[in-house]
């Protein structure tokens, strides 16, 4: 069973990252952390990444990673998705906090990233935004709820376990 402990961070695609860097830095009050060419991630003021940026269509979410338990086996945690027909890949540094995650699917075709270890961003003192201090919820667009959820369902133990502790820790579905 994987047992979720905290959403951490969304990815969100956007055809100008430049622009929405600076609302979430001004307006939103996010820390940048990291920043190539192609991505961005904003981290609360007390270093919890919340946001990651990259290039692509507005509004749309690419990625969501959820933090299981520190120390967990990432390896039993894939082969318990494999038990449930659910590919999954290890992954090496998929944000500037999180150095190993496996990562799957969803049936939105959304990355999954399930990760153990994390290191915190340096805090930064500045004063600037609404300064939230975490990531708290997700609203997922889909076609047909109803649909979403039975497919999660049918995978029985290692994908419903993770669904609802993904409505649990923010992340909700809406039409």
């Amino acid at each position: 069973m994987i047992k979720v402990r905290r959403l951490g961070h969304a990815t969100l695609t956007t055809p100008d990252l430049d622009r929405q860097v600076a609302y979430y830095t001004a307006v939103v009050g996010l820390t940048l952390v990291e920043r190539d060419a192609k991505r961005a991630f904003l981290a609360s003021k007390q270093g919890l990444e919340a946001i990651a940026l990259e290039g692509g269509p507005p509004n749309a979410l690419s990625r969501l990673a959820f933090q299981v338990a520190p120390g967990s086996d990432l390896a039993e945690l894939a082969r318990e998705l494999a038990r449930h027909g659910i590919k999954s890949e290890r992954r090496s540094c998929i944000s500037p906090g999180v150095a190993e995650a496996i990562v799957f699917k969803d049936p939105k075709d959304t990355l999954i990233e399930i990760f153990s270890e994390y290191v915190f961003a340096k805090e930064d003192l500045s004063q600037l935004g609404i300064m939230p201090l975490k990531l708290g919820h997700v609203a997922y667009r889909v076609n047909d709820v109803q649909q979403v959820v039975i497919s999660r369902q049918r995978r029985a133990a290692g994908g419903e376990v993770l669904h609802r502790r993904a409505r649990l820790s923010g992340v909700g579905l809406a039409r």
